[in-house]
């Protein structure tokens, strides 16, 4: 039988990433907590007077509510805060194009462009979020879109390797549940 022989080089490429993981959750850290000190706004007759834009209010909230909950043990969830921000704020004041979550899956297994998975993922993640009275609708369930918008990223993923691909494929349901509390609270 042969022995495995395991060279130097794997083991610093490992003490590498995970330096690089340990930096990059550093400075999420930091953000988080420089974020949280943030003038978000202020409340005049109950009309809320912003500050700030809506992406940063939406980061700011998102950075509190992980740091609140201790949920910041890995950057996966920072960088899907981030992610979510600006889709947001890009999404609030627009008309969507298009509201049926099905033609993005025939779209883009007909046209081969992963592009249009991502779009389909953030088309189900802002339902999800937004909209949870339409999982009612149209012959869908209450757990489809999140089934969906999971796969949606995933296929993104695996067709461009972009790494919010995976981070929101696989924390999707979470990201989801966070944001709606920090719509609720705004």
């Amino acid at each position: 039988m042969a022995d495995i022989i395991r060279f130097p080089v794997e083991k610093a490429r490992q003490k590498q990433i995970a330096m690089e993981h340990k930096k990059d959750l550093t400075e999420f850290l930091r953000e988080a907590v420089i974020l949280s000190n943030f003038p978000k706004g202020e409340e005049i007759n109950g009309i809320l007077l912003l500050q700030t834009d809506i992406q940063t209010l939406f980061r700011i909230k998102l950075s509190e509510f992980l740091l609140k909950n201790n949920l910041c043990g890995s950057s996966d969830l920072f960088k899907c805060s981030l992610y979510v921000s600006e889709l947001i704020s890009q999404n609030i004041f627009q008309r969507l194009k298009n509201i049926y979550a099905v033609d993005f899956l025939e779209n883009g297994m007909n046209t081969d462009n992963p592009w249009i998975f991502k779009e389909g993922g953030d088309l189900c993640f802002l339902l999800c979020v937004f909209f949870g009275e339409r999982r009612g609708w149209k012959m869908m369930r209450q757990g489809d879109y999140s089934k969906m918008g999971e796969m949606f990223y995933r296929m993104f993923y695996y067709g461009t390797k972009k790494e919010i691909g995976w981070h929101m494929s696989q924390r999707y349901r979470e990201i989801v549940d966070i944001t709606k509390h920090c719509v609720k609270t705004l």
